[in-house]
C-alpha cells in the first residue's frame, strides 16, 4: 500500500519535484490504482466480494489520489475507466454522492466508448436512487447504445440487465420485462450460466 507519515511524504514530494520526477511518479501511482480498480470490480457483486470490498476500503485515499491526478494531467480515458470499475464500490459502501460526483468529472474529461458506457451505468443508477428518473435512464440508455455500437455482446447484457432492473426500480415492469428477455437471450448465446440464473430471476420479479 501507498502510505507513509505525513512529514515523510512533504520531503519525498519535494526531493521528486527537485528532481522532475513528481509527476512521473504521480502518474505511476494513478496508474497502480488504476489497475487495483480494474482488478477489483469483476469481484464486487460475487462471492468474495467482502474482501476486496475491503481493501478497496483500505486504499480509498489512494483511489481519490489517482483520480484527481489523472484528471488534473487530462487523463480523461484513464479517469473514466477508474471511475467505472469504482462505482459498485461507492454505491455498497455508502458513498453515492462522492461517486457521483466523480463519475460526473469524469464523463466530462472524455474517454473511450467502451469506459464510458460503464460510468455511465453508474452514473445512471446514482440518478435513479436519488430520485433523478429522467437523467438517470438518459445514462443507462447511453450505455447500452454505446455497447451496442461496439458490438460487445456481454457488455450489451450487462448496460441491458441495469437498464431492465432500473425499470424494476421505477415500476415499469412491462419495459422491464421486455429488456430482461433479450438479456436472457443474450447470455444464452454466451453460456453464461450465472448471468441465465440471474436473468432468470430478473424476469420473474417483473
Amino acid at each position: 500500500r501507498f502510505g507513509m507519515l505525513e512529514t515523510v511524504s512533504e520531503f519525498a514530494g519535494e526531493q521528486l519535484a527537485a528532481h522532475g520526477e513528481l509527476e512521473m511518479v504521480r502518474g505511476q501511482h494513478a496508474r497502480y490504482f488504476l489497475a487495483l480498480g480494474e482488478a477489483a470490480a469483476p469481484h464486487l457483486r460475487v462471492a468474495g466480494q467482502t474482501a476486496w470490498m475491503d481493501r478497496l476500503e483500505a486504499e480509498h485515499p489512494n483511489l481519490r489520489a489517482a483520480l484527481a491526478w489523472l484528471l488534473a494531467a487530462r487523463e480523461g480515458e484513464e479517469a473514466v475507466r477508474l471511475a467505472g470499475a469504482l462505482w459498485w464500490f461507492w454505491y455498497i459502501r455508502g458513498y453515492p454522492s462522492e461517486g457521483q460526483q466523480w463519475l460526473s468529472r469524469t464523463l466530462a474529461s472524455g474517454g473511450s466508448s467502451i469506459a464510458r458506457a460503464a460510468a455511465l451505468v453508474g452514473a445512471g443508477w446514482f440518478a435513479l436512487d436519488q430520485g433523478d428518473v429522467t437523467p438517470g435512464l438518459a445514462a443507462l440508455e447511453e450505455a447500452v447504445a454505446l455497447q451496442r455500437a461496439a458490438g460487445d455482446r456481454q457488455g450489451i447484457a450487462t448496460a441491458l440487465n441495469w437498464l431492465g432492473n432500473a425499470y424494476v426500480h421505477e415500476r415499469q415492469y412491462a419495459r422491464a420485462e421486455q429488456i430482461h428477455t433479450e438479456v436472457l437471450a443474450l447470455r444464452r448465446q454466451l453460456d453464461d450460466q450465472p448471468g441465465i440464473a440471474a436473468s432468470l430471476a430478473n424476469l420473474a420479479g417483473c
